[in-house]
């Protein structure tokens, strides 16, 4: 059974973490992407032929299809987005810095346990 994988972002970095799934095919796969620029957002998908895409962390969360949650995005949505991943039951890798400040941190680390 593969893991069901969301990316939240498409800069640089959740483009790095894409290539990376996607050479490890067998055991993962990209099913959603969550940024909300429609034009970011499609060619993203294209480039990672991604089936799913949403402009709001929310929905994505709401329709329960994946397992976990990469979150790429700026630095200040790290926490927010890795508490609401958590309270639904999905797991997350948070790229550094993990929040800014060590209260944020604290808080997803809470959440996680």
């Amino acid at each position: 059974m593969k893991i069901r994988l969301a990316i939240s972002g498409a800069g640089f970095i959740a483009d790095i973490h894409a290539k990376a799934v996607h050479a490890h095919k067998k055991d993962c796969e990209i099913v959603a992407l969550v940024v909300i620029f429609p034009e970011v957002s499609r060619i993203f998908v294209s480039k990672f032929n991604i089936p799913k895409r949403y402009t709001d962390l929310e929905a994505l969360l709401k329709d329960g299809e994946v397992d976990a949650l990469i979150i790429g995005t700026p630095n200040f949505l790290h926490a927010p987005q890795s508490i609401a991943a958590l309270h639904a039951g999905v797991a997350v890798m948070v790229e550094k810095p993990m929040a800014m400040n060590s209260q944020e941190a604290q808080m997803m680390l809470d959440t996680s346990k």
